[in-house]
């Protein structure tokens, strides 16, 4: 008898992982297939030795989507993402993460063009912000950092280098624009500027946050502005286990 109600547990347990989590078409080994899995999410496309490899389609449960190309179950190559909140990246991937030349457009507008390594902004780049300025230059982990050029909107520009977000003056004062930390200061209190990165200068004292929406994550906001996911939980004292929820409001800086 005790036999009997193991075997039974066992066959539960299968057809309940079965209809949770199965391969509802196709061929899922070695082929096209479409697979379902318990979290809702659903992939349809080519599959190798059981894993997710060639082009592909992915519906994540939170409302994300990614089309494009696999190599063993990771983003990997040319592909679109499109995000909760509806921005969208477009472009290359490497092991999972944006990786080469690709476009990445938010959803206030903002658009970034260039490279990326390991997820991030990286190499050269043009950032257009949602107020009609623009940088053009060199990007480093996220962050604006080498030299570059940044375009206001009247036309007035400052051309130099760039350390971590922040301009570095030019010690020969030739800087396009003289009156650059004047105007920089007038564009961080401009509302369609309140979610770019160029607010983080190091030399501001003012506190600066971020209201989390439905569908965002830790590493979607630190790449949005520019810092890192580690930066963010220490002045928001999170830990990594911990969870963020809509309408949470997130310190970004000092």
């Amino acid at each position: 008898m005790k036999h009997l109600i193991l075997s039974l547990l066992f066959i539960i347990s299968i057809f309940s992982a079965s209809a949770f989590a199965q391969c509802t078409e196709g061929n899922c080994e070695n082929g096209q297939g479409t697979y379902k899995y318990s979290d809702g999410s659903k992939y349809i496309g080519q599959f190798k030795d059981g894993q997710r490899h060639g082009q592909g389609t992915y519906k994540f449960s939170d409302g994300a989507k990614y089309k494009g190309q696999w190599k063993n179950s990771r983003l990997d190559g040319q592909g679109t993402y499109i995000y909760p909140d509806d921005s969208k990246y477009i472009g290359q991937f490497k092991d999972g993460q944006r990786h080469g030349q690709g476009t990445y457009k938010y959803s206030d507008d903002s658009k970034y063009i260039g490279q990326f390594k390991d997820g991030q902004r990286h190499g050269q780049g043009t950032y257009k912000y949602s107020a009609d300025s623009k940088y053009i230059g060199q990007f480093k982990d996220g962050q604006r950092h080498g030299q570059g050029t940044y375009i206001y909107p009247d036309d007035s520009k400052y051309v130099g280098q760039w350390k971590n977000n922040s301009y570095i003056k030019n010690p020969k004062g030739n800087e396009t624009h003289k009156t650059l930390p004047k105007k920089m200061a007038e564009e961080k209190s401009q509302k369609a500027e309140s979610s770019k990165s160029l607010k983080f200068s190091k030399k501001s004292s003012k506190k600066h946050y971020h209201m989390v929406k439905a569908g965002e994550t830790l590493s979607g906001i630190s790449y949005r502005y520019g810092l890192t996911v580690k930066k963010i939980q220490l002045l928001n004292k999170l830990n990594n286990s911990s969870v963020i929820h809509p309408g949470q409001k997130l310190l970004l800086t000092l």
